[in-house]
């Protein structure tokens, strides 16, 4: 059971997103609009849960050869970056203006669907967090990283959350690991139609 105190956290998946969002010197257009709605619904049918009793929205971002997270808390109204690189300079360049794109679908999906503080939620910026395990040279993890926040934050900042080492030895051992148990996880799911594929091969 869920403790009182804990938030509703809702997980996107990376479809949530692919091909809905514009890049700085990209139009959107309705369609990439009409696309990400309806894919946002299909994460709200899955689950079972309507927008106004869900506290936060994950939605973990593929841009090219990088992953990263953007975190909505709707109770608390903020929306958050959470990237593994270290990599300064402002957001709208740094992820050429695909936080907001996100954001600006987001607000019309909540206008529409009659959320109760669509005002605060307008008016809310991006924040990227500086986390002290953030990377100036991994440039492979990125993914590791994704689900392990996706896993662990709760939209607190981050103050008090120290889930990984800083980036040396002992963090690339902790992604190590990581790596082998969400392999195993994935390949372990009885979501994976190809599961049983291995073992067939090795007999």
């Amino acid at each position: 059971m869920r403790a009182p105190e804990s938030r509703r956290r809702l997980f996107c998946t990376i479809e949530t997103t692919v091909g809905t969002l514009s890049r700085k010197n990209q139009k959107s257009t309705n369609l990439m609009y009409t696309n990400f709605a309806r894919n946002l619904d299909l994460i709200f049918e899955k689950y079972g849960v309507k927008l106004n009793d869900v506290d936060m929205i994950l939605f973990p971002i593929h841009d090219i050869n990088h992953y990263y997270l953007i975190c909505y808390n709707l109770k608390n109204p903020s929306v958050e970056i959470i990237d593994n690189s270290a990599y300064c300079g402002r957001a709208t360049n740094i992820y050429d203006g695909l936080p907001e794109s996100l954001h600006k679908h987001f607000i019309k999906y909540l206008r529409q669907n009659l959320f109760r503080r669509i005002i605060q939620m307008q008016l809310v910026q991006f924040v990227r967090l500086e986390m002290p395990w953030r990377t100036t040279s991994n440039q492979v993890d990125c993914g590791i990283f994704v689900m392990r926040h996706m896993e662990k934050y709760k939209a607190d900042g981050s103050r008090g959350w120290s889930d990984f080492y800083h980036e040396g030895p002992n963090q690339s051992r902790q992604l190590a690991r990581l790596r082998t148990l969400y392999c195993h996880k994935i390949i372990g799911s009885p979501l994976n139609i190809w599961k049983d594929l291995p073992i067939y091969e090795l007999e």
